[in-house]
């Protein structure tokens, strides 16, 4: 495989935006905010957007227009053999990144920082996101409702911090979209990947604890080609089966990882659910050069299932 099968239009847009929000009163909070912060925020959306309330976006004459379903309910419409067209789940335009650390107690006047990234055609669509969290404060964080004002929210691009709205102000500095583009290929024979929330991989089936780097590309290719294809221009232009060929090739050199159990609490389904994945630092070797335009691309956006309460975060380091 050489570098000239790398060339291909695939552009997809994000923007990354810091929110920063002021306890009201002091609060315990689960140590993981992802499932918290995004169950509150589907909530809020809710109570914002939907003009037929009902537990089943599915039966909603007005789902394929509402801002609601796109965001918490993604999925597209396809045609089966026998003509019936069905819904079908795909990713999310979104990701929450909760805090770092195991923080569970903020006192009154304590700031709650976490990251929002946004994809492709949800980027205008953040004043909705900023009036959702604003509702979440005021309906309150944790099974005890503790109460919370957002003060800001700025926008990161290139390291630094671009103001974009104040609490009390209903005017929005536009943000700006940033593509993630073509990127070039490095020459290196091993890499590291660093697996800062439980990454869950998928390898026939069933979640794989030792994955290859096959296992691990062939996640990362599905998520940008179906990030691309659903909520930005076109999807990945690549010969997959060359790549997931020159994959195989590469060995796991190490693994120093982890089974991590996160449990978060499913009000739709009223029950407690384990989101298990693994932590820590998985090393390759081989011919790695033509993967790593797709591992930057993937350190941004997440990898795995369960990526909108920011599991399968990762950090690409090269050797």
């Amino acid at each position: 495989m050489n570098s000239s099968s790398l060339n291909n239009p695939f552009t997809l847009s994000y923007a990354r935006f810091c929110f920063t929000m002021e306890a009201v009163e002091d609060a315990v909070l689960p140590s993981y905010l992802g499932s918290t912060l995004r169950g509150a925020m589907g909530h809020a959306l809710r109570q914002l957007v939907c003009i037929v309330p009902r537990d089943d976006c599915k039966k909603c004459m007005h789902r394929w227009q509402c801002a609601f379903t796109y965001i918490m309910a993604t999925s597209r419409q396809e045609t089966d053999s026998a003509g019936n067209i069905r819904s079908v789940a795909v990713p999310h335009p979104y990701v929450i990144e909760p805090p770092q650390g195991q923080q569970t107690h903020y006192q009154k006047g304590s700031l709650l920082q976490y990251h929002l990234l946004l994809v492709g055609n949800s980027i205008p669509l953040l004043p909705l996101f900023i009036a959702a969290f604003i509702r979440v404060g005021k309906n309150g964080l944790g099974r005890n409702r503790h109460k919370f004002v957002l003060q800001q929210v700025e926008q990161e691009n290139d390291g630094e911090n671009m103001l974009l709205w104040q609490g009390g102000d209903n005017l929005l500095q536009p943000p700006l979209p940033i593509k993630l583009g073509e990127q070039e290929a490095e020459e290196t024979e091993q890499i590291a990947l660093v697996l800062h929330t439980p990454t869950r991989l998928v390898d026939k089936g069933r979640l794989d604890d030792s994955p290859g780097f096959s296992v691990f590309m062939r996640a990362v290719f599905r998520r940008l080609d179906s990030l691309g294809q659903i909520h930005g221009q076109s999807g990945l232009e690549l010969n997959f089966q060359e790549y997931i060929n020159r994959a195989n090739q590469v060995e796991l050199v190490e693994s120093d990882c982890s089974w991590f159990d996160w449990e978060r609490y499913s009000s739709r389904q009223s029950t407690y659910m384990k989101l298990g994945g693994l932590v820590g630092r998985l090393t390759y070797g081989g011919d790695l050069s033509a993967f790593i335009p797709y591992l930057k691309m993937g350190q941004i956006l997440h990898v795995g299932k369960n990526t909108s309460f920011g599991l399968g975060r990762y950090t690409l380091v090269l050797d």
